[in-house]
């Protein structure tokens, strides 16, 4: 699996980011920042499934719930279309947020774009790469 320099770049910016949850979840026997651990399940979930993602695939499954603790479901109130609307705004601040990353990484403005679109999860039934 070798990686391109924007790549790495990005993922460890990413992991930076997940870092700083304040939430912690035991893994392994080791305690480790909630969304962190998340991203990294996710990684090697998207390796289970595809031997060699594409660079873009990689970001966004890393990027899924980047900073998610920084918008609170409580913040959003009860019920099923508040549910809704909490997990639409946190699609959009991931999608936002990996774009940034990636564009401070130096990936063009088209991949920055994609990953967001596929962490919004628009064109859901269309994209393969959202699917």
């Amino acid at each position: 699996m070798t990686q391109s320099t924007k790549l790495t770049l990005a993922l460890e910016a990413i992991d930076r980011a997940n870092r700083a949850d304040p939430n912690r979840e035991q893994v392994e026997g080791e305690s480790l920042p909630k969304e962190y651990a998340y991203s990294l399940h996710m990684t090697r979930w998207l390796f289970a499934l595809e031997a060699e993602p594409s660079e873009r695939m990689q970001i966004a499954c890393r990027a899924q719930h980047i900073e998610r603790w920084a918008i609170p479901r409580s913040d959003f109130g009860e019920g099923r279309k508040n549910y809704y609307q909490w997990r639409q705004a946190c699609g959009r601040m991931h999608g936002r947020r990996a774009a940034e990353i990636m564009a401070e990484c130096g990936y063009p403005q088209e991949e920055c774009a994609r990953v967001e679109t596929i962490l919004t999860k628009r064109e859901l039934r269309n994209d393969p790469d959202t699917q």
